[in-house]
């Protein structure tokens, strides 16, 4: 009676084990596929928005954007309103402007991509 009593509560065991690594693959799975998915916040009013940024650049890396974005690029804009603090320019952009400047800084800009990559970092955006 008891071996059997044990090999019901041994068969059990297992079947709880088995569901239990299901449950946690599962949940891994959920885990990586919100990860890999672009990260938008959604205000009170319940709509999306944008999260905004702030790129502190030196006069090397600004200038080389400025003359490598085209005139009619929002990220352009963004560059244009930048403002001067001593050496470092500010720039105020939202997070899809911030990727446009970093593909941008990645082929025509090398000094500019670790200041806009730690912005991005910082602000929980994956580069």
């Amino acid at each position: 009676m008891l071996c059997r009593e044990s090999l019901e509560l041994c068969t059990t065991a297992k079947a709880m084990c088995l569901e239990s690594k299901e449950i946690c693959l599962e949940s891994k799975h959920a885990r990586e596929a919100s990860a890999a998915q672009p990260k938008t916040y959604a205000p009170l009013n319940g709509t999306l928005s944008r999260m905004k940024l702030k790129l502190f650049l030196d006069k090397d890396s600004y200038e080389c954007l400025l003359n490598h974005l085209p005139h009619q690029s929002p990220s352009r804009a963004a560059i244009n309103g930048a403002v001067l603090l001593g050496n470092t320019r500010i720039v105020d952009c939202d997070d899809v402007e911030a990727r446009d400047l970093l593909g941008k800084a990645r082929s025509e800009c090398p000094g500019a991509v670790r200041r806009i990559t730690e912005a991005m970092l910082s602000a929980g955006l994956t580069p």
